[in-house]
Formats: C-alpha cells, sequence, structure tokens
C-alpha cells in the first residue's frame, strides 16, 4: 500500500486535529450545560412551563405536489411579536425543530430551524434569529424577571445557540421534531408542548399571556 504525500498526511493530520478540538468542545459543553441546568434549577424551573401552549404561531397557506407556503410568527410573553418569517418551500412535509429543556417543574423551549423533506435538516432555516437580542431569548422575556433569572436564560441560551456549529456527530443537546403533515390551509395554529415533552399544534392562534 502506498504510503501518504506529505500534502495528505498534512491533511490527515489537520483532520484529526480539527475533530479533537470539537469533541473537547462538545465535552466542555455538556458539562457546562449540565451545570447551567442543575445550578439553577431553582431559577429556571418557575420559568419553564409544565405544558401548554408557545409564543410562536404557525400557518401553512397552501401545499402543492412538492410545495408548500407556510409562515412562522414569533412572541414574547406579553404578546408582543418579535418577529415572523414567510416562505416557500421545495417539498411536501414541514418540520419545525427545537431544543427544549427539561428544568425538573417544566420546559423551555428554543425553536432551532425550519426545513422540509426535500432540504433537510442541513438546508434548513435558522429559527433563533427571529427571538434572538443580543443572546438573549426574547420569547422568554418578562419585565418580571429578575437579574439572575435574566442571566440564567442568557446562559443557557447561549449553550444552545453552539448547537448552529457543533456538528451532530460530536454530540447534540435534545431536540423535539413536529411534522406537519395534515393541516387545514390557512388556519393559524399555535405551537404547544405536552407534559413529557412533545410537541404539537393548537388550533387558532393567540397574542396575549400565552404563557406567565
Amino acid at each position: 500500500m502506498p504510503g501518504r504525500t506529505p500534502g495528505g498526511r498534512a491533511a490527515f493530520l489537520i483532520a484529526a486535529l480539527t475533530a479533537a478540538v470539537l469533541s473537547c468542545v462538545a465535552l466542555v459543553r455538556f458539562t457546562l450545560f449540565a451545570i447551567l441546568i442543575s445550578g439553577n434549577a431553582g431559577v429556571l424551573g418557575p420559568l419553564s412551563i409544565p405544558s401548554g401552549p408557545l409564543p410562536i404561531s404557525l400557518t401553512v397557506y397552501g401545499r402543492g405536489e412538492d410545495s408548500l407556503s407556510m409562515g412562522l410568527d414569533f412572541y414574547d410573553p406579553s404578546g408582543t411579536a418579535l418577529g415572523s418569517m414567510e416562505r416557500s418551500w421545495n417539498g411536501w412535509e414541514l418540520t419545525v425543530d427545537a431544543v427544549t429543556v427539561a428544568t425538573g417543574t417544566g420546559w423551555l423551549v428554543f425553536p432551532f430551524k425550519a426545513y422540509t423533506d426535500a432540504g433537510g435538516r442541513d438546508k434548513g432555516l435558522d429559527l433563533t434569529r427571529y427571538y434572538n437580542r443580543d443572546g438573549f431569548p426574547a420569547l422568554w422575556e418578562s419585565s418580571l424577571l429578575s437579574r439572575k433569572e435574566r442571566n440564567a436564560l442568557r446562559r443557557l441560551f447561549s449553550v444552545v445557540l453552539t448547537e448552529r456549529w457543533i456538528p451532530p456527530l460530536f454530540g447534540a443537546l435534545h431536540h423535539e421534531r413536529l411534522r406537519v403533515r395534515h393541516f387545514m390551509p390557512g388556519v393559524e395554529y399555535t405551537l404547544a408542548i405536552k407534559p413529557d415533552g412533545t410537541l404539537f399544534l393548537l388550533e387558532g392562534g393567540s397574542t396575549s399571556l400565552l404563557f406567565e
């Protein structure tokens, strides 16, 4: 078997070094994530919801044989609009992907990506940008938050955002995926979560006091 060329050996060493660095980063990330959850359980627990609607609405305007058009709207808990997106996609089935964090008393949900069966997750649309306010997840914004609660949410969200660049091969946070197959065209649905952390849709939209 012929030996590797100098260029091949260099490329192999760079790839191995990159994999080692990413593995270390992933380990540090999971350790930090566990510390954040356990160390802030008393802070994050009261902010999470056991089950019920989330401040996100979804409307599928129509679907053809190989395309669909849809919109997502994001709010804070008081109903203030944070951002919205409308898009036509190639594909037949829509998936909304969210990072969900169990606090022991409920769930904190961070919508992560939207994509179709035609494009897949790698070509999905980043949803964090619609509620990311200088590193704070505005979906969970409230004038009643203490500084400690705000800092805990900010630190947690900073770990969630690392999902955008760490390859899944090196470990991923817990994701829940809602596959939208059946719907009434033009009807506004509200994204909601069950006690077991499963995502589902509630018919009808709401823009005020979706959770407290």
